[in-house]
């Protein structure tokens, strides 16, 4: 009896291991950052972190970046719709500009959620303003990176490819 629950147990955890598995939108999204994703690579003590989660209601994003040993003061961050290597348009702000203003420090913490309101236009690349079911189905093709933008690297201090880990439930467009 017990070899049978056992069995069984261990077949139900391979099935839903294997559902998650077949659902990129399961979980966090998250990224590491460094100066060597940058395009081009640059160099830097930065490091940093993010991970973006939907509402329940999946209406909104709650972001938190982390950041630690930036060699300048950081001006702006923001999510961007790109491949790793490539460049794109901003998606959206995570701080400075018209987002709140980043820590002026070389560790600093953001936190924001974003909702379809903060989603800004990218003509060319085809995402509209406000379309925030494009922006989840960009993360969950790998296509959105985080850039924090410093006083020392105009063109950004360090950069993250965001990847999804598990998240629950199916954020495609339309849907």
């Amino acid at each position: 009896m017990l070899k049978a629950n056992l069995f069984s147990l261990c077949l139900f955890v391979a099935a839903a291991t294997l559902a998650l598995a077949d659902d990129p939108f399961n979980g966090q999204f998250k990224a590491n950052l460094t100066g060597y994703n940058e395009v081009p690579a640059v160099l830097t003590t930065g490091s940093g972190q993010v991970t973006v989660a939907a509402s329940s209601d999946r209406t909104a994003l709650n972001v938190t970046l982390k950041f630690n040993k930036l060699v300048g003061v950081a001006q702006s961050a923001s999510l961007y719709l790109g491949s790793s290597g490539t460049t794109g348009g901003t998606v959206a702000l995570l701080c400075g500009g018209t987002a709140p203003a980043c820590p002026a420090t070389a560790n600093g913490t953001v936190t924001i959620t974003l909702s379809a309101s903060d989603v800004l236009a990218i003509p060319a690349q085809g995402l509209a303003a406000g379309d925030l079911a494009g922006a989840i189905q960009a993360w969950a093709n790998g296509a959105i990176y985080v850039n924090v933008i410093t006083s020392k690297f105009a063109s950004g201090e360090i950069r993250g490819q965001v990847s999804h880990g598990f998240f629950v439930g199916n954020f495609g467009r339309g849907e």
